[in-house]
C-alpha cells in the first residue's frame, strides 16, 4: 500500500519493493540510482545514505554559505514571480532545510524508533540514556542549524515535558512537589540504566548537562538507590540458601581447597564493595553475557540486575506477538490447540 511507504522512503527512492516473506525492503536512491536494502521494521540504511547524499552537497554546493537568499525572500510580496521550484537558490535552501531536518535533527530519533520498535528486545535500562541523548543532541543542534531552530527548540521542550520525571531525578529540571506523579520518575529507570554494563555511568558523564558536582550528587543517590533495591527480600533466596555453598565447601578438602575457599569469600563481598567492582570493570559489555559471567563475582547485584531488566523499554515486543498470534489463529483453524500453537 502507498500509505505504508515510510516518509523517507518517498521522498528520496523509487522502485520501492516490500517484501513480505523475506522481511526486507528496497528501493532505488533518486541521487545516485542505488539499490538499498534495509529490514520490514527499519528505514536506517536509507536514512544513512541519504545522509551521506547530502554531505556531499553541503561539502560541493556551500549550502551554508552567508550570501545565499533567506526563505523571506520567497514569500515577500512582489518576488514571489521571481522564483520557482527550479531555482538554484530556492532549491539550495530547500536542500538546507531537509539537511536540517533530517541529518540534524531527525537521524537520532531515528535510530530511537528502530531501537525501541525493532525486532530487537530492549529492556527499561536504554529508557534514561536514550531520551538524555536525544536532549544533548538537540542542545547542540541548537544554534548550528540554519533554518530550523524553533524546530529543535519545540522538540527539546516536548521531551522534557514527556520525560519530565527522568530531567528532575538527574537534577536537570527544578524538583516539583510531587515527584512521584510526574512521567517517568520512577527510580527504577536510573537504576537500570546503571546496571546494564552497556551504559553503566557513561551516560551521566556525557549526557547529564549538569555541574560536576550535581553529577557526583546524582551517582550517590542512585548507588544508594541500588543498594537499597539490594536489601528487599526475593522469593527465590533465603538465607540459609545463600549460606548453603559456604557450609559445604569448608567441608571439603585437596590440594587447591584454599583458592576455592578465598574465591567463595570473595564472591560474598558486601553490596558496597561489588557495587564498587562492578563499575571499575564495566565498560560495554553486552548485559546478558555480563552477568552470564559475573553472577558468582556479583551475587548482590546480579539479583536486582535480573529484577531491573526483566521490564521491557516498550510494549512493542509485546504488541508484536499478539499480532502474529493473530495471524496464525484465523476462524478456519477453529481446532488448533493451545499445545500446538505454543510449538
Amino acid at each position: 500500500m502507498e500509505g505504508a511507504i515510510p516518509k523517507i522512503i518517498k521522498f528520496g527512492f523509487k522502485n520501492y519493493v516490500l517484501d513480505v516473506g523475506e522481511k526486507k525492503r528496497t528501493a532505488i536512491c533518486k541521487a545516485c540510482n542505488s539499490k538499498i536494502r534495509d529490514t520490514s521494521t527499519t528505514t536506517s540504511n536509507f536514512i544513512r545514505h541519504h545522509k551521506e547524499k547530502y554531505e556531499v552537497y553541503i561539502h560541493t554546493k556551500g549550502t551554508f554559505d552567508d550570501t545565499q537568499p533567506q526563505i523571506s525572500q520567497f514569500i515577500a510580496q512582489g518576488t514571489v514571480q521571481l522564483y520557482h521550484c527550479n531555482h538554484q537558490q530556492q532549491k539550495a535552501i530547500t536542500n538546507s532545510i531537509l539537511s536540517d531536518l533530517i541529518i540534524n535533527c531527525n537521524m537520532p530519533f531515528g535510530e530511537a524508533t528502530d531501537l525501541s520498535q525493532g525486532e530487537k528486545l530492549v529492556t527499561i535500562s536504554a529508557v534514561v540514556p536514550c531520551i538524555l541523548s536525544l536532549n544533548h543532541h538537540l542542545e547542540n543542534h541548537k544554534e548550528s542549524v540554519r533554518y530550523l531552530g524553533g524546530l529543535i527548540c519545540s522538540l527539546q521542550e516536548s521531551l522534557q515535558r514527556l520525560f519530565e520525571g527522568i530531567f528532575v531525578n538527574v537534577r536537570m529540571a527544578d524538583e516539583q512537589n510531587d515527584v512521584a506523579t510526574l512521567p517517568f520518575s520512577d527510580p527504577l529507570y536510573l537504576i537500570a540504566a546503571v546496571l546494564d554494563p552497556s551504559f553503566g555511568t557513561m551516560w551521566l558523564t556525557h549526557d547529564v548537562l549538569t555541574t560536576e558536582n550535581v553529577k557526583e550528587a546524582v551517582s550517590a543517590m542512585i548507588k544508594n538507590l541500588i543498594l537499597k533495591e539490594d536489601c528487599k527480600p526475593t522469593p527465590t533466596t533465603t538465607d540459609e540458601d545463600e549460606q548453603m555453598p559456604v557450609a559445604e565447601s569448608e567441608s571439603q578438602s585437596g590440594l587447591f581447597t584454599a583458592y576455592r575457599k578465598k574465591q567463595k569469600r570473595d564472591s560474598c563481598s558486601s553490596p558496597q564493595i561489588q557495587l564498587n567492582q562492578y563499575l571499575d570493570i564495566c565498560d560495554g559489555q553486552s548485559c546478558l553475557q555480563f552477568w552470564a559471567m559475573n553472577r558468582h563475582m556479583l551475587p548482590s547485584l546480579f539479583r536486582v540486575a535480573v529484577r531491573v531488566m526483566s521490564v521491557p523499554a516498550s510494549s512493542a515486543p509485546v504488541e508484536r506477538v499478539f499480532s502474529h498470534g493473530g495471524v496464525i489463529m484465523r476462524h478456519h483453524r477453529s481446532q488448533l490447540s493451545e499445545k500446538v500453537l505454543s510449538n
